[in-house]
């Protein structure tokens, strides 16, 4: 596609479901697969392909909340040459909040897996999803508060076999975000480790749990 694959936009614009979906192409999407904006809340993407993408795959930013991805995969690509052209898997930022990433796979992306921006992007639920590869990081928490990263309660992620940091909170107002329950590198074989820090807190990051 030359612009988006899907563009859900609006604060009227809720309650939708897309299921089963396949946003991929023979050439790169040179947008996003998916946006949505504008307000748009409570709409669902499920069990849907998400591929072989150079803007991002997913991008839900403009005070969008209380969306669902769930049980979706999101790829930068297969071969090597598309992971190289990938940017960020999923991208939630510009004060959207309350969203959430559930049961997904997020896998061989050129920078991150998933990026939460923003001093107002917050209370966003990151849930028992696999991080496979992602060369930057897997989670990149930049600025952003009061996020949720695995819980006890509804499942922690598999973050592995990153070229770079599992999760990396930084910016000083990243803070009061809560990190629970994930596997950071798997302790029984070093072929699933990270290969750089397992969870790194920086740039003046506060009151991170």
């Amino acid at each position: 596609n030359g612009a988006h694959g899907l563009v859900i936009s609006g604060v009227r614009t809720s309650f939708n479901l897309f299921k089963e979906s396949n946003f991929n192409g023979f050439t790169p999407n040179k947008r996003h697969a998916i946006r949505i904006d504008g307000a748009a809340n409570n709409n669902r993407i499920e069990s849907s392909d998400v591929q072989r993408h150079e803007a991002g795959g997913i991008l839900i930013t403009g005070a969008a909340e209380s969306n669902q991805i769930v049980e979706c995969t999101v790829r930068g690509g297969l071969l090597p040459d598309d992971v190289a052209k990938s940017t960020i898997g999923i991208t939630i930022e510009g004060g959207a909040t309350r969203n959430q990433i559930l049961k997904s796979s997020i896998t061989n992306n050129g920078t991150y897996g998933l990026l939460i921006e923003g001093p107002t992007t917050t209370r966003n639920y990151v849930y028992d999803n696999n991080f496979l590869s992602n060369v930057m990081a897997a989670i990149r928490i930049e600025n952003a508060k009061d996020n949720r990263i695995g819980s006890a309660t509804r499942g922690g992620n598999d973050i592995q076999r990153g070229p770079g940091n599992g999760i990396h909170l930084t910016g000083s107002d990243a803070s009061e975000n809560r990190i629970r329950n994930n596997i950071i590198g798997a302790t029984f074989s070093t072929f699933f480790l990270n290969g750089g820090h397992g969870v790194i807190v920086d740039n003046g990051a506060h009151n991170n749990r």
